[in-house]
């Protein structure tokens, strides 16, 4: 079987084309994930712009003729986030006990509400998302009827979570 040149030169533009369709399709695929690393990116950033983490907060002092140390604005999240706590400190006190309570305000602690309490002087530390604070709600600390003594109170340890943030800060 003979191939005239024409032939030739038909299956090397046949040829020449397929591998410029490859190199197209290869490109775009390029971009396509180029622009899925960027976005990426851009998820990331903004993810570490919505999460952080707060050192410590001294939230003050707690004495048996207080009974309560109730501080909404120092001791929960601002609107529009939530609070993972991680480390509480209830420190200096002689006997009694202190009660920290997840609630809105002072006057409704139910022991539902209940989420620590400090036996003796010490501290109380809390795994991701054990201890979450939703907006709204703030921990409160009180002692019991046989406290005494001043109990030193801070929260020691906290991320602080834009609720836009919190499904993937919880995975």
């Amino acid at each position: 079987m003979q191939v005239s040149g024409a032939d030739l030169l038909a299956q090397e533009d046949q040829a020449s084309g397929a591998g410029l369709q490859v190199f197209a399709q290869l490109s775009a695929n390029l971009g396509t994930i180029t622009q899925l690393l960027q976005g990426q990116a851009i998820r990331n950033q903004r993810l570490w712009e919505s999460i952080r983490p707060i050192p410590g907060i001294p939230v003050g002092q707690l004495t048996a003729a207080s009974k309560f140390v109730d501080l909404p604005e120092l001791t929960g999240p601002r609107t529009g986030y939530w609070w993972d706590v991680h480390l509480l400190v209830g420190a200096t006190f002689t006997a009694g006990a202190v009660n920290v309570y997840r609630a809105t305000n002072s006057t409704n602690v139910p022991d539902i509400n209940l989420v620590g309490a400090f036996t003796s002087a010490g501290y109380l530390t809390y795994g991701k998302a054990q201890l979450m604070i939703p907006p709204g709600q703030h921990l409160i600390f009180g002692s019991n009827s046989s406290f005494s003594g001043t109990a030193n109170l801070a929260i020691a340890s906290v991320t602080e979570i834009a609720a836009s943030a919190l499904p993937d800060y919880l995975l």
